[in-house]
C-alpha cells in the first residue's frame, strides 16, 4: 500500500509538471546564438602598410544580450610581422590573445584581425575563433586568414 501511493504521488507530481509546461504555445528560446560573415579573409596589402585588416561581421542573432569569446591563435607570419585583434571597442595590444565581446540582442559588429608587416614583403596566417560562452560546444567557429604584404 505503501508503494501504491507513493507512485500515485509521483504520477501526480509528473502529470502537474507536464500539463504545467505545455500550456503555453509560446516558442521558447533555444539560447543565445550568433552568425558570423565572412568580408575579408585574404588581405594583401604594400610593405609600407602599418596594418592590413582581415574583416569580419558577427551578429547575435538571439532575443538577448551574449558574451562571446574569441582567441587569436595558429600565428605564423614572418620574421619581425605582428597581429593583433580589434572589436568594435578597441585595439587590443599585440600581446592580448583571447578576450570577450558582448553583444545585444540583434547587435552586429565588425571585428578585425590585423597583420603589422613592419616594412618586410611576404604572406602570413593566423586564426580567430570565436564561440558564445553560453554553450563552446555548440557554437564554436574558427576562420583562418591570410594576408600578403608585396
Amino acid at each position: 500500500m505503501k508503494n501504491f501511493k507513493l507512485l500515485a504521488a509521483i504520477l501526480l507530481l509528473v502529470g502537474s509538471v507536464t500539463i504545467y509546461s505545455c500550456g503555453d504555445d509560446t516558442p521558447v528560446a533555444t539560447g543565445p546564438s550568433f552568425s558570423v560573415t565572412e568580408v575579408e579573409m585574404n588581405p594583401t596589402g604594400t610593405i609600407t602598410d602599418v596594418d592590413i585588416n582581415g574583416k569580419v561581421k558577427i551578429k547575435n542573432t538571439s532575443d538577448a544580450q551574449i558574451n562571446l569569446y574569441w582567441v587569436r591563435n595558429n600565428i605564423n607570419v614572418p620574421n619581425n610581422w605582428l597581429t593583433a585583434f580589434c572589436d568594435h571597442v578597441l585595439c587590443y595590444p599585440v600581446a592580448t590573445i583571447e578576450g570577450d565581446i558582448i553583444l545585444e540582442a540583434g547587435q552586429e559588429e565588425e571585428l578585425k584581425l590585423v597583420f603589422r608587416p613592419d616594412g618586410n614583403r611576404g604572406t602570413g596566417s593566423a586564426d580567430l575563433v570565436l564561440y558564445d560562452k553560453a554553450d563552446q560546444a555548440g557554437s564554436t567557429v574558427t576562420h583562418t586568414f591570410t594576408a600578403t604584404a608585396n
